[in-house]
């Protein structure tokens, strides 16, 4: 999914259709979009590896759920805007 969230927000951010709300990852996309992938792979795969060695702990279990449900839905919102847009998107962006 993190993957998907990054592709996904290139894209639509690139593609001028959507805007970055992180300050630093806007800054990121901007300068390098390849660094923007790359950074926000890591640093969601570092979260991930943090939440799984607190893993024993109830906070960490509250939590992972809402993370989880969020993304899912981010996902989601990609995919479907991606099927939405795909005859204006293999039309060259109507031009």
């Amino acid at each position: 999914m993190n993957l998907l969230d990054a592709i996904g927000t290139l894209f639509w951010v690139t593609a001028g259709f959507a805007s970055e709300a992180n300050p630093l990852m806007d800054f990121v996309i901007k300068e390098s979009p390849f660094a923007f992938v790359i950074l926000k792979l890591a640093l969601v795969s570092l979260s991930v590896l943090l939440l799984w060695s607190l893993r024993s702990y109830k906070l960490t279990k509250l939590i992972t759920i809402p993370i989880f449900i969020i993304y899912l839905c981010i996902s989601i919102i990609h995919i479907s805007a991606l099927i939405k847009l795909s005859p204006y998107i293999l039309s060259g962006f109507g031009g």
